[in-house]
């Protein structure tokens, strides 16, 4: 307890050494634990669901090509819960999320909601607060909502038996389930009954249709492995599983643990593993300056260590008071973290994505803290074991062991680190940089879409498009694909009909006319879709011609599609990246939009408009004028511009704390060398004046200073600028388009670090060097 008290004594007798250990150790936690907490709360995805491990995703593989897909035919779960007794439950879903707007009593809710059977919450045992949905998913008419999206609808009235209404269809509240949490690629805020999918003309068949998401919880202690294996036999019964190999179409199935879905990405895998190193990158940098700082003050507390021993104390007080020193800062600091934490919770949410909750909940602070405290308590344990073995005599002589490879080693482990961080930063701008910039083979400058035209009458989309035009500020009007809204459908393609086999598959879209000029996007060989056009014609994308074995101009040949129909290409686009930039080109087969009836598209097109420019008064013209169209429709018009944005979230995210990190870094690291700078000048403050009454200057002083750190920052940019390079290769893995890792980039970060490094101690010293010598020898 002594010990305790002379460590807090000293903490408030030397302020300013302390504020600076105080401030690095601070820094270093906030960053560190932000870091940290983002890779725990990736790793914990889908964690939440009761006996998570016994959940999968049933994925597919069509002809052993390299890509997955999660998409499946609507039959396939039901078939393998009726013939698999090792699978309890399984249930089938259309989307990850969709975006529907809820009205009651004028008010507007727009929601992320899926469309599911009556096995969902049997699969994911989500607790249901209210209902039985086994029976009430049963009715179209009815829908759960979660225990939030209640509440912000009805208050705190009793929302069962209430109704709601949403693309002109009244729903029913069957039940309320508990909210989802936020790291889980179930995103809902409600459940609807699968058979409202229908109404937009899904096939829910075999052998077509793969549209839905399928879910199985397995038997505990079963292996899953085995259960695929079953999978393909167990479908004969149900479908040609054989002839369909043979004609080209071969499906192999196989179960993805639910708790991987998201972190079995090697992409994510990637991210995880670089947020790991720069996390223990900032650590390091922290904890290595307390430890450069501690030895800042090692000449002027020599002395009160020796004043300890001889008044009684033995080794292990000594010990004990740095180490309590070390435990009074870090606790501190974890307090001042804590604060910032929740000071700066909304941009660290908006960054990263855990909550405050989160960040300060004990699953996560189990797996953060131990190793973020083990480090600084080893570098509270180093200073305090060499304080502690000075000796007497020693100290009482004008201690002034310069410890010079010490400080050294630490300074370079600070030096690298914000090389490091900053090298890769640059690579990770100029990657984001490229992936938002980089030509796509369209020009979507002032355009804009929106979902509106689903569900749409053929003369309702020529009313639309006759009002959208006749807008002084808009300049075309087009159907068709959204480039980077997702994978989107597929099908097979053969040169004859009942071919014996599938050459490729092919993304499958709808455009009508005006969507290709509208886009800017040329076409090589051919014409445009024109009225009349049906589904046996088709235009296609260079790649569709390179593996369809074409050369020269192929408009006129004939192919033949999934669906066992011929279609005769038209036109030939230029390859642009329908997707975006995470995947390569594919081939591309365009039909025109045809009503499936008198009532509805067939398909789900996007509505697209060009504007002489993209202003919000634009935008909420625009808005305002599809509502009054259609004010039974959920409206959300959204600039293209924020489309892309979207696609390389996950980019801008790691981007920006990348960026925060670097930040941090050089601050502890600008902390370190004034320590390292103030300790090196009082050390050597006779040296330095008697070279001055030698008729040294003040640059060669400077120069003097400068030249003991040129070994460890030269060292330190070296290997900072090594691991940067194979970390920047390893994250870069992850884009077929990537930007190249030239030698100058590395050598402008070498040089601005060295040079900022110099800078500063420049600045330092400078006030030294031009002091009158005669003060310093007094004080000698």
């Amino acid at each position: 307890m002594k010990t305790l008290s002379y460590a807090f004594k000293y903490l408030l007798k030397i302020r300013g050494n302390n504020l600076a250990k105080t401030a690095s150790i601070t820094l270093g936690l906030f960053v560190s634990s932000i870091f940290l907490t983002q890779v725990v709360y990736v790793k914990s995805y889908n964690n939440f669901i009761p006996e998570g491990e016994n959940v999968y995703r049933l994925e597919s593989r069509v002809n052993d090509e390299k890509g997955v897909s999660t998409l499946i035919w609507a039959p396939v779960i039901p078939a393998l819960k009726a013939e698999l007794p090792e699978i309890a439950a399984g249930t089938v879903v259309v989307g990850e999320t969709i975006n529907m707007t809820f009205v009651r009593n004028e008010q507007t809710y727009p929601l992320e909601m899926a469309y599911a059977d009556t096995g969902f919450f049997n699969v994911f045992r989500i607790p249901v607060l209210s209902g039985v949905p086994s029976e009430a998913l049963r009715d179209p008419g009815n829908i759960f909502l979660s225990r939030k999206t209640a509440r912000l609808i009805f208050g705190n009235t009793d929302p069962v038996g209430q109704v709601v209404t949403g693309r002109g269809d009244t729903y029913r509240i069957a039940g309320v389930f508990e909210d989802l949490p936020r790291n889980t690629h179930l995103k809902y805020d409600a459940v609807f009954a699968l058979e409202n999918i229908k109404k937009l003309d899904y096939y829910f068949g075999w052998g077509g249709g793969d549209s839905f998401h399928g879910y199985v919880r397995l038997v505990s202690g079963t292996d899953a492995d085995s259960v695929a294996r079953k999978i393909p036999e167990t479908l004969k019964k149900y479908y040609d599983y054989k002839a369909s190999a043979e004609r080209g179409y071969k499906i192999d199935y196989f179960l993805n643990p639910l708790t991987r879905i998201y972190v079995g990405d090697p992409n994510v895998q990637n991210t995880l593993n670089t947020l790991t190193l720069l996390a223990f990158a900032v650590l390091f940098v922290s904890a290595m300056n307390y430890v450069l700082t501690y030895f800042s003050s090692l000449p002027v507390r020599a002395r009160t260590m020796a004043m300890h021993k001889c008044c009684g104390a033995q080794r292990r007080d000594i010990f004990g008071i740095v180490s309590g020193e070390t435990a009074l800062l870090l606790g501190i600091s974890v307090l001042l973290t804590v604060c910032l934490l929740l000071a700066l919770q909304d941009p660290i949410r908006d960054m990263t994505g855990p909550t405050s909750g989160m960040i300060f909940s004990t699953y996560n602070l189990l797996r953060v803290a131990p190793p973020i405290l083990a480090v600084f308590l080893l570098a509270g344990i180093l200073p305090a074991n060499i304080f502690s073995g000075i000796p007497v005599t020693v100290s009482f002589g004008s201690y002034r062991a310069s410890n010079r490879l010490w400080k050294q080693l630490l300074l370079f482990v600070q030096f690298a680190g914000v090389t490091l961080m900053l090298a890769l930063l640059v690579t990770v701008v100029r990657q984001y940089r490229m992936l938002t910039r980089m030509e796509t083979g369209y020009d979507v400058t002032n355009t804009v879409c929106s979902a509106v035209v689903q569900e749409m009458s053929a003369q309702q989309y020529e009313t639309t498009k006759t009002e959208l035009l006749s807008l002084p500020f808009a300049e075309h009007v087009g159907l068709g694909i959204n480039p980077l809204i997702g994978p989107g459908s597929g099908t097979g393609v053969r040169l004859e009909a009942g071919g014996d086999s599938t050459l490729f598959f092919t993304r499958e879209e709808e455009i009508d006319p005006g969507y290709l000029p509208l886009m800017r996007i040329p076409l090589k060989y051919g014409r445009n879709f024109a009225d009349g056009d049906t589904w046996s014609r088709a235009i296609v994308n260079e790649e569709f011609v390179r593996q369809l074995g074409l050369t020269g101009n192929p408009v006129g040949k004939t192919f033949y599609s999934g669906y066992g129909s011929p279609a005769e290409i038209i036109g030939v686009t230029p390859d642009f990246h329908f997707m975006s930039l995470h995947e390569t080109i594919r081939p591309l087969l365009l039909h025109p939009v045809i009503p499936a009836s008198d009532e509805t598209w067939c398909g789900m097109p996007f509505l697209n408009i060009r504007l002489t420019d993209l202003s919000q008064e634009h935008l909420a013209a625009v808005t305002d004028k599809l509502k009054a169209l259609h004010p039974d429709k959920d409206v959300h018009v959204t600039a293209y511009d924020e489309v892309i944005r979207s696609a390389y979230d996950d980019e801008r995210l790691f981007r920006n704390m990348v960026g925060v990190g670097v930040i941090i870094t050089l601050l502890i690291t600008t902390i370190g060398l004034f320590s390292f700078i103030n300790d090196e000048v009082l050390r050597r403050s006779k040296e330095i004046a008697i070279r001055k009454v030698n008729g040294a200057t003040a640059a060669s002083i400077c120069r003097l200073i400068v030249s003991d750190l040129k070994y460890p920052v030269c060292s330190a940019v070296v290997a900072g600028l090594g691991l940067a390079y194979w970390e920047s290769r390893n994250w870069l893995e992850r884009f077929p388009y990537k930007v190249s890792l030239p030698l100058w980039i590395y050598v402008v970060c070498g040089a601005c670090i060295a040079g900022a490094i110099y800078l500063i101690v420049v600045l330092k010293v400078r006030k030294t060097a031009n002091e009158n010598p005669v003060n310093s020898i007094k004080k000698e």
